[in-house]
């Protein structure tokens, strides 16, 4: 009798213990169940991507720049990129980059004399689009940059100042045309506000042109066809250009080599042509410096020696994670005339984000050999947004 107490209560315990694991069991199904309806609302919530692709990414990216992009013109190093691939295992087969930059500056001038002394605000905004997709003749490219700006960027009007297509015909060689910066240009230099700026004389800048680009490791060598017609209204102007440059991109130095040569077609013109070399390179995590110099003939009239000669410079101090201390000085002569044209910039910086940028800086002009042109200093309280 005891014996089979023992067995009953043995069978309802197996019994009590079997009820609890199903009960378990459902509610695990139950869970998974949940949330693979969640899962599917989802996926039916989210766009549809094109037919024959699988995948769509947002990822941030470095900024891409061309070759002869001026230095002065490269604030925002990151863009975010849209990538849509054909199965998850394989290349993107189309890109799109894209990024936006406003600047802003309270700025007081203070001329030769009280009277000129004057106080504004100038802004400028650019939105870039980059866009590539892969073809069976290799990449295809397009880039544009829409700037807006005040008065002091050139007019309050809204330009394409950079429209440019490519086509990468084989890992090396790349094949572009539109409007973009001159390969005269030496590319490197300051990217502060720089209310009078410190690139003199060098080169053409921007112009439209037909380019070939080798790259392969840190070497990047160009050559362009560019049009560099002086006025409209010329019967007989300055027309085809030929420009050349070597850029050397390493860890801790870049340099590059430009050319540029413009013969003249009129018979009172003389030819352009520059040479420019440029280099940047930092010392450990103290410092950042950039050097620019330049020579050539500016092709004016023949009986005038047009011959000039420019260097500037420029160097960053990070003083902390998100302050800095930058400063920038130009010069550039010119032997025919006698002028001399001195350009100086100096600004404290805080970037606390990618984002922004804030700082206050001081500028300086001077001329000598130049009539009705008088020195003037400015002070600003400028600000970057880049998104």
């Amino acid at each position: 009798m005891k014996t089979m107490k023992v067995a009953l209560l043995a069978t309802a315990a197996l019994a009590a213990v079997s009820v609890s694991a199903r009960a378990d069991e459902t509610a695990a199904i139950k869970a998974q169940l949940e949330a693979l309806t969640a899962r599917i609302a989802q996926l039916e919530a989210s766009p549809a991507l094109p037919t024959g692709y699988s995948l769509l990414t947002v990822t941030t990216v470095d900024a891409l720049t061309l070759t002869g992009e001026k230095a002065s013109d490269v604030s925002n190093t990151r863009s975010h990129r849209i990538s849509v691939l054909p199965t998850a295992d394989v290349p993107a087969a189309t890109t799109i980059d894209w990024d936006i930059e406003i600047r802003a500056a309270l700025t007081h001038y203070m001329g030769d004399t009280d009277s000129d002394d004057a106080t504004g605000i100038n802004v400028r905004g650019r939105v870039r689009v980059k866009a590539s997709t892969d073809t069976s003749v290799g990449t295809v490219g397009v880039d544009a940059r829409f700037q807006g700006s005040s008065e002091f960027f050139g007019g309050a009007n809204t330009v394409m100042n950079i429209a440019w297509g490519w086509w990468q015909m084989t890992p090396d060689w790349t094949f572009g045309g539109g409007y973009t910066g001159s390969l005269s240009d030496p590319g490197h230099g300051m990217d502060a506000w720089a209310t009078f700026g410190t690139t003199i004389a060098y080169g053409q800048g921007d112009q439209e042109q037909f380019r070939l680009t080798w790259a392969s490791g840190p070497l990047t060598w160009a050559v362009a066809l560019e049009d560099n017609g002086n006025d409209a209204s010329y019967t007989e102007h300055l027309q085809l250009a030929v420009a050349s440059r070597l850029d050397y991109a390493g860890d801790a130095f870049s340099a590059s080599l430009s050319g540029y040569y413009g013969p003249a077609d009129r018979s009172l013109f003389d030819d352009q042509w520059q040479v420019a070399a440029g280099a940047d390179f930092g010392l450990g995590d103290m410092a950042t410096i950039s050097v620019n110099g330049a020579i050539g003939e500016s092709g004016c009239a023949s009986a005038v020696d047009c011959g000039y000669a420019s260097v500037t410079a420029f160097v960053g101090f990070d003083l902390t994670d998100t302050t800095s201390i930058e400063a920038s000085a130009g010069n550039t002569w010119n032997d025919g005339v006698d002028t001399d044209v001195m350009k100086y910039n100096a600004g404290v910086y805080w970037k606390p984000a990618d984002q922004l940028k804030i700082g206050v800086q001081a500028d300086h002009q001077e001329f000598e050999g130049i009539n009705n042109f008088k020195d003037v200093s400015s002070i600003s309280f400028v600000t970057w947004f880049t998104y």
